[in-house]
């Protein structure tokens, strides 16, 4: 018969082969899981015994490996547990026939040999929930305290999203964990015992090896460079070394796919303890004079050191039991400790056994005294512990790859028990700005949660606590320790802690996530209502356009009747009130361009002390019921605005405030220099610079949110309709009027509390225009202008106006008429007044066949629009002014001559 016995302990090995083959048996054994694969791929064994706890894959998981191989199919799997007496082991469910409980090795030898005799004989027996041998071992404290330790940090890692697998040092994969197998695609047994760089594509070989290389070298935990790909995976890959200068390390598979959540998949925990040893249950018991002269020898000792008493009483225990020089020196001043204290001593040390073995013992050394108190030698309890021993080493190592494991992943981890916390890792602390200890240690951690989440967030914890069905995940606000507000996403599972149930829960810091979706959301309200107002005010400008037009008419005829009206006629007047009525309607008209954002008038360096001064000091007059202060900035940088249209806009801002403060109130206006950067000119759609604030407060009634976000709809109004209702297009033509400047205006306020509109405007280097303007005359002229417009009216009263100035008119009402006219009679005209919008031809294709008859012809440009982008562009081409509709005679005569005198 063959047999395979697969231990980590040589001691165990040698022993196990000698005594099977001396029953005639064909052994081979091999020192793990790993091994014990290879092994199998030569050795055709009919039975084979699995140490439970060994490195390299443990035995648990190679009985799964073999149970799931068809050529092991017959194979009789012999399961030895080390930990028989602490932890019951359900060897059916992994694959195993039958167990033995790891004894003192005299009795392991029957348990061997009876169980190899009669296989089918100790399969029944186990199957029935037995343990071969369970009754000569005995439970360990220690190792159970050891156990529950190593069962949390193992369901941590268990359930981390984190793919995590430990190589050995010949670089093959010897543990996995769930997330591992799912990122791999693949199943236990098929990954175990590959060689690591396998599970990547051939591509990536030199960077894996480079990495594991350098890992390996420098003992620090290296990442890959550049992300891999597996399985449609993108990953992160980092090496945590186990042993310096040695190849041992994990291998940690970060999923950076979805990198905006962490989504752990939790399943049933297993249990992963890989390495304790048994320990004899005797206990030996020495006694030895001052001189270490052996008076007393018990059959524990024998049992333990191999030694008889008839072969060690009268000699020195530190020539029998001591290997090492070092050692005696040990149990030297040990002694001397005892002898000067006169107390008990316990300590662990090496000893030797009859065979050779090198075991540990625990000692517990006391004084023997005699009649008199004095000490006249020692006695030694000692108890075998050096499987233990091994199994608590191992389970230090184990538990500190673990723990380096929890601590180098990139989410914060804390286990709370009853309210309280018992766990930190070192990434949590970066959440709150304390240490995990002070974090541990604190009395109410819930006083890290935002006060307006902590009711949600206890009442999770506790029903979760109590096994009630809640949402793994949530996100809630906590306050770090700087009283800094972070999001967070936490996902939170019910575990059992120290027996008791407990929450683990994995934080993710979300908190730049939920800015920018709160930026987001502020973005699109500001893209709606600029598209609202957008959409308006094309309809707007269009209506203010066909209105300028009629009122040029009507300011045209009412000019020429009072340039032809003495002073003293009775109609004089009325032509006067015309005239003011068209102005009226042109402000308004102005207005809705404003809405439109359609172009700035004749924009220029401008000082907006000057312009905030003199509209507070017209308004202050007509007010006087209102307290007006101002604080204007010194040193004020210069803006380029049209000085008109935000004397208007200021006037419809303080009109407003007026009647918000109900007749009384206190207006205070401020201006300033400001510097914004990105991060500050983002909310309110600006480029970063030089901006120039002009501060807007009143001590009104204030507003709600909701009519916050309306106020620069055109045509809303608070007004009541019995009252004065104003025409809802004041705000709406400032917000058009700033924002076409390339400014912002913004307003804050609060019911009851009065309303603040701040504007921001570009500050330039352009020293400010006095603001002074030329006195108004009327020249006559004699030279010839050809009119160019398409509404019939225009071309009536403007040719009118034009003939009553002296000069000789020619019209035309299309681009095509105008063009022929122009082609015969250039060489007469002196000036072509052109229209800027007309049905046939546009007027920016009309200038520029002019420009194609006679390049330095002289061209004026009307419109009803003001001066936007389109005219604009059209005056850059070669106009030589602007005037808009409608126009004063005296507007038009002095443009007029300023062209036609360069």
């Amino acid at each position: 018969m063959n047999v395979l016995v697969v231990d980590n302990d040589p001691v165990f090995l040698k022993f196990a082969e000698n005594v099977l083959k001396k029953e005639g048996y064909n052994v081979q054994t091999t020192e793990d899981g790993l091994g014990a694969l290879d092994a199998l791929k030569t050795f055709p064994a009919d039975v084979v015994f699995i140490d439970y706890v060994m490195p390299n894959i443990d035995g648990k998981t190679l009985c799964k490996i073999l149970r799931h191989d068809e050529r092991y199919e017959f194979l009789f799997i012999v399961i030895l547990s080390a930990i028989a007496a602490e932890e019951w082991v359900n060897f059916n469910r992994v694959g195993a026939d039958a167990c033995i409980a790891k004894a003192p090795l005299n009795q392991m030898k029957d348990f061997l040999l009876e169980t190899l005799r009669d296989p089918r004989a100790a399969a029944r027996y186990c199957a029935s929930g037995n343990i071969i041998g369970l009754d000569a071992v005995i439970p360990r404290g220690i190792t159970q305290e050891l156990l529950a330790s190593k069962k949390h940090f193992h369901l941590l890692l268990e359930k981390m999203a984190e793919g995590i697998l430990e190589i050995n040092t010949d670089r093959r994969i010897v543990f996995c964990n769930p997330a591992a197998l799912e990122i791999i695609g693949t199943i236990e047994q098929y990954l175990l015992g590959r060689p690591f760089v396998d599970i990547f594509q051939s591509g990536d070989h030199p960077m894996i090896h480079e990495v594991l290389a350098t890992a390996a070298t420098s003992g620090e935990s290296i990442r890959a460079d550049e992300p891999i790909v597996i399985n449609e995976q993108i990953l992160n890959v980092t090496v945590v070394p186990l042993e310096t200068s040695a190849n041992h390390a994990l291998v940690i598979l970060g999923d950076i796919t979805r990198h905006k959540t962490i989504e752990d998949e939790l399943t049933d925990a297993n249990a992963f303890l890989n390495s304790i040893l048994d320990s004899s249950h005797a206990v030996s018991i020495i006694s030895t004079d001052l001189q270490g002269n052996i008076l007393f020898w018990n059959r524990g000792a024998t049992n333990i050191h191999g030694y008889s008493a008839n072969e060690v009483v009268g000699k020195k225990t530190v020539d029998i039991l001591y290997p090492s020089q070092a050692e005696r020196d040990k149990v030297a001043a040990v002694v001397k400790k005892i002898r000067e204290g006169k107390s008990t001593r316990t300590y662990e040390s090496r000893q030797k056994t009859k065979d050779g073995r090198v075991i540990w013992m625990k000692l517990h050394l006391t004084p023997r005294f005699d009649a008199e108190g004095r000490i006249v030698g020692i006695l030694g309890i000692g108890e075998d512990i050096t499987e233990s021993k091994a199994v608590y080493d191992d389970l230090q190592i184990s538990e500190e790859r673990y723990r380096t494991v929890v601590e180098n992943v990139g989410v914060g981890i804390v286990i709370a028990k009853e309210g309280h916390l018992v766990f930190a890792n070192k990434t949590i602390e970066s959440f709150f700005g304390l240490s995990a200890d002070e974090l541990v240690a604190h009395p109410n951690p819930f006083d890290f949660v935002y006060p307006e989440d902590r009711d949600l967030v206890a009442d999770r914890h506790f029903r979760r606590l109590r096994g009630e069905d809640v949402p793994e995940k949530y996100i809630f606000r906590i306050i770090d320790s700087q009283n800094t507000v972070h999001w967070v996403s936490v996902t939170s599972v019910r575990i059992d802690w120290h027996g008791s149930p407990a929450t683990l829960n994995f934080f993710s810091d979300i908190t730049d996530q939920k800015r920018m979706e709160a930026e987001t959301e502020q973005l699109q309200a500001q893209l709606q209502q600029a598209q609202r107002l957008e959409a308006l005010g094309t309809l707007a400008g269009g209506v203010a356009h066909d209105v300028n037009n009629l009122l040029m008419g009507v300011q045209g005829h009412s000019s020429l009747a009072l340039m032809n009206t003495p002073e003293d006629d009775p109609n004089y007047m009325h032509l006067q009130a015309i005239e003011k009525f068209v102005k009226s309607g042109a402000r308004l008209t102005n207005q809705l361009l404003g809405l439109a954002q359609s172009g700035k008038y004749d924009a220029s360096a401008t000082d907006m002390n000057v312009v905030l001064s003199k509209v507070a000091d017209m308004f202050g007059r007509t007010r006087k019921e209102l307290t007006v202060n101002i604080d204007p900035a010194e040193g004020l940088w210069p803006v380029e605005v049209a000085q008109s249209q935000f004397e208007q806009v200021l006037m419809n801002m303080f009109v407003n405030a007026w009647q918000a403060m109900g007749g009384s109130g206190t207006l205070t206006l401020r201006t300033g220099n400001l510097r914004l950067l990105e991060k500050d000119a983002k909310p309110f759609n600006l480029e970063p610079g030089n901006y120039v604030v002009i501060s807007i407060a009143d001590t009104g009634t204030g507003m709600d949110k909701k009519t916050q976000e309306k106020i620069f709809d055109p045509f809303f109004t608070t007004k009541d309709r019995g009252k004065e209702r104003g025409t809802g297009l004041g705000l709406a033509s400032a917000y058009g009027v700033v924002k076409n400047h390339g400014g912002a205006i913004h307003v804050e306020s609060e019911l009851n509390q009065g309303t603040t509109f701040t504007i921001y405007l570009p500050g330039i280097d352009t020293a400010a225009d006095s603001g002074e303007q030329p006195q108004k005359t009327i020249p006559r002229a004699t030279e010839t202008i050809l009119l160019i417009d398409d509404e019939e009216m225009i071309l009536e009263v403007t040719s009118a106006i034009l003939t009553d100035l002296g000069y000789q008119v020619m019209v035309a009402s299309s681009g095509e008429t105008a063009l022929n006219m122009y082609a015969t009679e250039s060489a007469e005209i002196h000036l072509v007044i052109l229209d800027m919008i007309m049905p046939d031809m546009s007027g920016g294709e009309v200038l520029g066949r002019l420009k194609e008859i006679r390049p330095d012809c002289r061209v004026l440009l009307t419109s009803g629009y003001n001066l936007d982008g389109d005219a604009q562009e059209i005056l850059d081409r070669g106009c030589m002014g602007f005037l808009q509709k409608p126009f004063t005679v005296e507007d038009l005569s002095r443009t007029i001559r300023d062209i036609i005198d360069q």
